[in-house]
């Protein structure tokens, strides 16, 4: 069977919780931050919640962190530019484009074995840029040249598991999932226009559920389950794996 090798990409939503700090005690009532939400100072504990006793400085020293490349302000300053967006339907099996701009930090951030990972902001080409309404992504690119092709195939894959996803959560799991949507930035201006994968940027922790080879690292079952589901759905042709 064929690998799809999707990483990193979410498989369950990732709740970002919200603790608010009074007269040096916790609030228990955890909130959902969603997409589109003012950022918020927050708390990443393994388990979404404040420990007692922290101090205002920690939680901000933690949720600086969680910001990434965003935390400085530096991408903020950065020139527009102008870039296509290729965007693939894994239903349609369609490809489809359109204008935007974009800010793209000029030093990565982060560092995979196969890839570079550049802060992004993104907006749209007919719209007046505004940092505030900018939305914050992460943009991969191969440490050593590939063919261009090969960033059009890692998005097909991608959302190929965004298909299996869609046919998974109908079937009403114990608990659903999803998968970060994907795309390609090419920069036109750039040099032999580059292609960036891009992803919206998740703030908090990554953990890895398993790798490549079957590798479990976590006790949790949903993962496993979805992989086997991807399996046993493509008829034995295809399993998704790799899952953070």
């Amino acid at each position: 069977c064929a690998a799809m090798k999707l990483s990193p990409f979410l498989l369950c939503k990732k709740e970002v919780m919200r603790q608010q700090q009074q007269s040096g005690e916790t609030n228990d009532k955890d909130k959902t931050e969603g997409p589109g939400t003012p950022n918020r100072k927050m708390s990443f504990t393994r388990q979404g919640t404040m420990a007692k006793g922290t101090t205002v400085e920690q939680l901000d020293q933690e949720w600086q962190q969680s910001q990434g490349p965003f935390a400085s302000g530096e991408i903020d300053k950065l020139s527009i530019e102008p870039a296509v967006r290729h965007m693939f339907n894994p239903h349609t099996k369609e490809w489809t484009t359109d204008d935007v701009q974009v800010k793209l930090a000029t030093a990565h951030f982060a560092v995979g074995g196969m890839r570079r990972v550049y802060g992004m902001q993104e907006n749209l080409a007919a719209q007046p840029w505004d940092n505030k309404r900018a939305i914050r992504l992460v943009g991969k690119r191969y440490i050593d040249e590939e063919p261009r092709e090969t960033y059009f195939t890692d998005i097909k894959l991608q959302m190929a598991a965004k298909r299996y996803v869609d046919e998974y959560n109908t079937m009403n799991p114990p608990k659903k999932v999803d998968v970060l949507q994907a795309y390609l930035i090419e920069i036109k201006d750039r040099p032999g226009s580059p292609l960036y994968a891009v992803e919206r940027f998740i703030e908090g922790e990554y953990e890895k559920y398993f790798d490549n080879a079957g590798n479990r690292m976590t006790t949790r079952n949903t993962p496993s389950a979805f992989s086997h589901f991807t399996y046993e759905k493509s008829g034995h042709r295809e399993v998704v794996v790799d899952m953070q």
